[in-house]
């Protein structure tokens, strides 16, 4: 496994978080799905540790691609070592940093950032990034202070030199979303759901099927970590 995705997801009337892999040929896996939050930092521990011991090895090198949750960069940090990858959903961060502002802000928020994390160059979409900050700090301090936290961990797909097609994929936790807006669609006729075991049931089972037609033809991660 090359690339590990997690996120929270609201399904129903429960809070799921997912877990999807990307292996070396570039196929998706839905590793697992666990009732919480991600904020949880008990609940992430305990996903992270479930993977472990179903065979995720702590001695190989993934990049993991988050949300917005600090538990949850902790936990990972704290399993696979401090100087494990980790890109931070773009979409989750931005709209984090909308909250601080004035709906007037936010496309040219928008703008501002897609320009920065749209540069290929590390040091340059740094610098760029920079220049949002500063921008924020004039507007809403909170705002600057938003962009702040996690901030080298949004440029990490620029660190590793993707290619463009690559870097707008594994910014965000987009896949995950993707997986599920099949399951919303199979299962909006399910009435009720009684309880969590059910909502982590559902989804499951159908996350799993489009597994293989996902981004296997652009040779996705066999060449991240080499």
């Amino acid at each position: 496994m090359a690339v590990l995705l997690l996120d929270g997801k609201v399904f129903q009337d429960y809070t799921l978080i997912v877990a999807l892999g990307v292996d070396s040929e570039g196929h998706k896996h839905v590793l697992g799905i666990w009732p919480g939050a991600t904020e949880n930092a008990e609940v992430c521990g305990v996903l992270l540790d479930d993977l472990i011991s179903r065979g995720l090895s702590t001695q190989e090198k993934y990049l993991f691609i988050l949300d917005r949750s600090k538990a949850l960069a902790r936990g990972v940090k704290s399993r696979f070592g401090k100087q494990t990858l980790i890109q931070r959903c773009r979409l989750h961060k931005e709209r984090n940093i909308k909250k601080y502002l004035p709906k007037g802000y936010h496309k040219v928020l928008s703008l501002k950032l897609k320009t920065a994390w749209g540069m290929a160059d590390y040091a340059e979409a740094k610098k760029e990034l920079e220049k949002v900050h500063d921008w924020l700090a004039t507007i809403n301090i909170a705002a600057a202070k938003s962009l702040e936290e996690g901030f080298e961990e949004t440029l990490t797909v620029n660190k590793l030199n993707l290619s463009p097609q690559l870097r707008k994929i594994f910014a965000s936790t987009n896949m995950i979303e993707s997986a599920f807006s099949l399951t919303v669609d199979l299962c909006h006729n399910v009435k009720p759901w009684r309880n969590a075991n059910m909502a982590c049931a559902g989804p499951g089972r159908f996350c799993r099927k489009p597994r293989n037609a996902f981004i296997a033809s652009m040779g996705i991660v066999k060449s991240l970590y080499s």
